[in-house]
C-alpha cells in the first residue's frame, strides 16, 4: 500500500503541487479573516459584559475618592483602565504606567512586534516585567528602565523594569484617549496608540506586579464603565448621575467627562459588530467553497488520468475503496505540507511585514478553520474518487482505455 501511494504521488507530483498552493493560499486568507474578525471584535467582547442602557461612563477619574463608587445606588459591575504616575531618566517623555488587570490582559492582550507577553508575577527580588512602546531612545526588549512612581503620599517609589516586549504601533488600547463628542461609536473608548502621532511613550504592565511592590501608587482611572442593576428605577439613576456631578463640582477640578447616552452606544456597538460579521463570514464561507471546486476539479482530472491503472489494480484484487484510501493519504500529505507552508509563511509576515502590517495571528479559531478545511478538503477527495470510480466496472475501465 505504501509503495502504491509513494508512485501514485510521484505521478501525480504536478497536480500535488498545485493542490498544496491552492490549499496553503486559502488556509491563509481564512486566517487574515479570522485574525480580522477576532481584532475587530474584541474591542466589542471586553466592554460588553458591562455596557447597556443603563451604564455610566465616565472619561477620566483622577482621584478615587472624588468619585466613591461605592456610594452609588445598585452597582452590579465596573470596568476602568488604571494609569498610574511614572516617570524615568531613560525614557524622557514618559508619564504613565498603563496596567491591565487579569482579565483586559487575558481578552485584549496587546499584539508585539519583539518579544513576548508578561507570564510571571513580579517578586521583591526580581524586576518589574513592562511592555514598552515604540520609542525615540531605541529601548526595547532586555533593556532595564529606572522608574519612579509616585504613592498617595507624593513620595517617589524607585523600581527597576524589565522590558520583556514591544508593543507594535497602531493599535487600539485600553486606556484613557479623551475623546468625547456626539456621534462617538464603542470603538472610540479606545485609544490607538501610534507613537509617531502621540510622541509620548508608554509602558504597560499587569495588575499582578503592581500589587507584588507592597505600596499604594499613585495615578487615575480612564475609560470608567459602570453598569447598574438591571432593575434600577430612573430616580436612582439620575442620584447617581447627580452625584458624580456633585463630585466634580465639590473638587472645583474637571475630573469628570461624562459621555453620551449609553444607550445609543450600545446600540451603536450591535450595529458594528453585525457590519464586522457581514463583511468577513461570507467571505470565509466563499473561500471554503472556492478551495472545494478547486480540489474537486484536480481530483476529477487526476483520477481520470489514473483510471486505467485503477482499474487494473481492481481486477488484481484491489478493491475500489482502497484506491480511494490512496488518494485521502494523498490529500492527509498535501495537507500537511500546506499547513507547514502556511504557518511558515505568517510567521515570515508577521516578521518582516513583507505586505505591511496585517492581521495575521494563529489562535484557537484560526487553527479549528485550517484544521476545518483540511479535513473537508480530505473528505472531498474521497468521495470524489469513489463516485468517479463507481461509475464503471473494471472491464469497462480496461476496454474504455485499451490504445
Amino acid at each position: 500500500m505504501v509503495n502504491f501511494v509513494t508512485k501514485q504521488y510521484v505521478k501525480n507530483i504536478w497536480y500535488n503541487i498545485l493542490t498544496v498552493i491552492i490549499i496553503t493560499f486559502n488556509i491563509i486568507l481564512c486566517v487574515i479573516f479570522a485574525s480580522n474578525i477576532s481584532s475587530q471584535t474584541k474591542l466589542y467582547r471586553l466592554v460588553k459584559p458591562y455596557l447597556n442602557e443603563n451604564s455610566l461612563i465616565i472619561n477620566t477619574i483622577y482621584e478615587e475618592k472624588k468619585i466613591d463608587i461605592n456610594n452609588l445606588k445598585k452597582v452590579e459591575n465596573t470596568l476602568m483602565t488604571t494609569e498610574l504616575f511614572c516617570h524615568s531618566q531613560e525614557l524622557v517623555k514618559l508619564r504613565n504606567c498603563v496596567v491591565y488587570n487579569e482579565k483586559i490582559m487575558e481578552e485584549f492582550a496587546p499584539r508585539l512586534s519583539s518579544g513576548k507577553l508578561i507570564n510571571s508575577k513580579f517578586e521583591s527580588d526580581e524586576k518589574l516585567q513592562v511592555l514598552i512602546s515604540e520609542n525615540s531612545e531605541g529601548l526595547g526588549v532586555g533593556d532595564i528602565l529606572k522608574l519612579k512612581f509616585t504613592d498617595k503620599t507624593m513620595n517617589y517609589v524607585p523600581i527597576e523594569a524589565e522590558i520583556v516586549g514591544v508593543i507594535s504601533n497602531g493599535q487600539k488600547l485600553f486606556m484613557s484617549s479623551n475623546n468625547v463628542f456626539n456621534n462617538m461609536g464603542y470603538e472610540d473608548l479606545y485609544l490607538t496608540y501610534s507613537y509617531n502621532q502621540l510622541e509620548e511613550p508608554i509602558i504597560l504592565t499587569t495588575q499582578k506586579e503592581i500589587d507584588a511592590i507592597g505600596k499604594e501608587l499613585d495615578g487615575f482611572n480612564g475609560q470608567c464603565i459602570v453598569k447598574f442593576d438591571e432593575d434600577i428605577s430612573e430616580e436612582e439613576y439620575r442620584e447617581n448621575y447627580l452625584h458624580v456631578v456633585d463630585m466634580e463640582s465639590k473638587t472645583g477640578i474637571a475630573s469628570v467627562d461624562m459621555y453620551p447616552s449609553s444607550e445609543v452606544l450600545t446600540e451603536r456597538m450591535e450595529l458594528s459588530l453585525k457590519s464586522t460579521l457581514m463583511k468577513y463570514v461570507p467571505l470565509t464561507v466563499a473561500v471554503f467553497i472556492l478551495v472545494i471546486i478547486c480540489v474537486v476539479g484536480i481530483i476529477a482530472v487526476k483520477t481520470s488520468n489514473s483510471i486505467k491503472y485503477y482499474g487494473m489494480l481492481y481486477i488484481c484484487g484491489m478493491p475500489y475503496h482502497q484506491a480511494a484510501a490512496m488518494t485521502g493519504i494523498e490529500m492527509v500529505i498535501n495537507s500537511v505540507l500546506a499547513i507547514v507552508m502556511s504557518l511558515s509563511l505568517i510567521k515570515i509576515q508577521n516578521k518582516l511585514s513583507l505586505i505591511g502590517k496585517i492581521n495575521c495571528e494563529i489562535g484557537v479559531v484560526q487553527s479549528a478553520l485550517m484544521m476545518g478545511l483540511c479535513i473537508v478538503v480530505i473528505f472531498v477527495s474521497i468521495l470524489m474518487t469513489t463516485v468517479i470510480m463507481k461509475e464503471k466496472t473494471a472491464s469497462q475501465i480496461l476496454r474504455d482505455t485499451a490504445y
